[in-house]
């Protein structure tokens, strides 16, 4: 079996998870008396009891739903880690390569000198570049959205 077999059996989806249904309970509307027999208590009660159930149901259905890609969502970020070591050592081994390239041409501590160099301007622009990209002003429609909050209650309560 080839690596790639065994990955796609790995990410097949999770089997569908069932969810138990509670039995109905003494007073429910079974097949019996047409809706229009009962009372509007009555009614209210059996509708009250099947959204009640409705709603257990969705949530367990939910709860169900994110447990099976959480635990996707885990292999994933599994992966992508390692991934990204694997990378991290390949441009160090690239890295080293490339001093020892230089080591051919300068003595090696004036190729070691350059290409750290060169690592070091291109970490210092990224750098520069991200840190211009920051939030500012954090939760800036936030803040306003509760300060006018504050202004309305205290115009409501003057």
């Amino acid at each position: 079996m080839s690596a790639n077999e065994t990955i796609e059996k790995k990410q097949k989806q999770p089997e569908p998870v069932a969810i138990e249904s509670r039995p109905r309970e003494v007073g429910e509307i079974k097949a019996g008396p047409s809706p229009e027999a009962l009372s509007t208590i009555e009614l209210m009660k059996a509708i009250t009891r099947d959204v009640e159930r409705l709603v257990k149901a969705q949530m367990a259905l939910a709860k169900a739903e994110v447990k099976a890609d959480l635990v996707s969502e885990g292999k994933m970020v599994a992966g992508l880690s390692i991934a990204a070591v694997a990378g991290m050592l390949a441009i160090n081994l690239l890295f080293v390569t490339a001093i020892l390239a230089l080591a051919t041409v300068w003595p090696a501590w004036v190729a070691g000198l350059v290409v750290s160099g060169a690592v070091l301007l291109v970490a210092a622009v990224a750098g520069v570049i991200g840190w211009r990209k920051r939030v500012r002003n954090p939760l800036a429609r936030t803040r306003h959205a509760i300060q006018e909050d504050v202004k309305w209650t205290k115009e409501r309560m003057a």
